[in-house]
């Protein structure tokens, strides 16, 4: 009878896990999916080919993307929002102070210039990779979503989403 007791406290344990597991993997896919269809909306509706030219986003355009992208940042929600081109330069962003800067190319956003959807589990924010101001929180989803023409990535999105509203839904 004990043994018994034991194996079924052990499946119930297994059970628990593999549970969790799915809800989190659930939960962050449809975060991500929601993410990729503001994504999808805001290219659409505001990038053009000339935006992602090398050589940046020309001055008269440059206001009106920061001031679009900053539209998108909701406290609580998505914290940061940044265009770079493939070489990590922010060509625009919410914040005025990563326009311009280059962050290090990481397994991550090299996976996105690859032209696949690149999604960090809930990380710590001085690891997350946004460059400009420090982000208002102490851990991030991070994504970045690969913006193609002609099957050639001309320039990955990266989103950071405050992870606390996912904590506390897991």
């Amino acid at each position: 009878y004990g043994i018994f007791m034991v194996i079924v406290g052990l499946t119930a344990v297994a059970q628990t896990i593999l549970v969790s597991t799915d809800f989190s993997t659930t939960t962050l896919n449809s975060t991500v999916g929601a993410d990729a269809a503001m994504v999808r909306l805001f290219v659409s509706s505001n990038l053009s080919p000339a935006d992602l030219d090398p050589a940046g986003v020309a001055p008269e355009r440059q206001a009106t993307l920061d001031e679009r992208l900053a539209s998108l940042v909701r406290p609580g929600q998505i914290l940061h929002v940044e265009v770079r081109l493939p070489d990590g330069r922010v060509v625009a962003a919410d914040d005025p102070a990563a326009r311009g800067a280059t962050a290090p190319t990481s397994p991550d956003f090299a996976t996105a210039l690859g032209g696949q959807t690149a999604t960090a589990g809930i990380d710590e924010t001085a690891r997350s990779e946004a460059v400009g101001t420090p982000l208002p929180t102490t851990h991030v989803v991070r994504e970045y979503f690969p913006l193609m023409t002609d099957g050639t990535v001309r320039a990955v999105v990266g989103v950071w989403r405050d992870a606390a509203p996912i904590v506390a839904t897991l």
